[in-house]
């Protein structure tokens, strides 16, 4: 018998993640646009960058909480900040299980459903519209953490019709973390040429709940 696939929150999520410090090099890319369903007002003026993050997850999900579903994604993710607080903003997301495209659309997400592959040895390569992006992690390299490098574990700010919405989370635990380490490659975001600069690998549990006004 097959059980009934419904989506009910909250949802325990275990991921393990590798994620990359992407840079334009000459000048600032508007990756507004890749959020075609809305961006939060407060965030619109933030979207035109020179630096963003791409992590590429392995993730286990129980959607009905009962059974649990494998899937991976690619999230872009820009720094924001949003009453005076730091998170980063997913403009667009791929991901390749449609259990997770829905719970997206849910939560605010704005996903695309494709072909995802996971990191291979510290390489990934993924082409998906609006992104392409081929990587390789250098584990000989460790880096010291910068202010840039610590935007990427800002909490995640949606967008309901505009209004800004923060995802919330609980019993968040961390079982691997690499810290950040050198890392090359490269990519084309919205049209745009950016060079990977470091990488991160992270094993993380948590529970999703939803995503709630600020």
């Amino acid at each position: 018998m097959t059980r009934e696939r419904r989506i009910r929150l909250p949802n325990i999520v275990k991921s393990a993640n590798t994620t990359f410090s992407c840079h334009v090099p000459d000048g600032l890319v508007d990756i507004g646009p890749l959020a075609d369903l809305s961006a939060p007002t407060d965030c619109i003026s933030q979207l035109s960058v020179d630096h963003f993050f791409v992590t590429f997850s392995a993730v286990s999900s129980n959607f009905n909480g009962v059974e649990y579903v494998d899937y991976n994604e690619v999230i872009i993710k820009v720094p924001v900040v949003v009453a005076d607080r730091p998170f980063v903003f997913p403009p667009r997301t791929y991901v390749d299980n449609e259990l997770s495209l829905v719970r997206g659309y849910q939560l605010g997400f704005n996903k695309y459903m494709t072909a995802v592959a996971g990191a291979v040895e510290g390489r990934v390569a993924f082409d998906g519209k609006g992104l392409q992006i081929e990587g390789e992690v250098r584990p000989d390299e460790p880096m010291e953490q910068s202010a840039a490098l610590a935007a990427a574990a800002g909490g995640f700010i949606l967008s309901d019709g505009g209004v800004a919405m923060e995802l919330v989370v609980s019993d968040h635990t961390q079982s691997a973390d690499s810290g950040w380490l050198g890392a090359g490659g490269g990519g084309v975001i919205a049209g745009r040429h950016f060079d990977v600069k470091a990488a991160r690998r992270t094993a993380d549990r948590f529970v999703l709940h939803h995503a709630t006004a600020l």
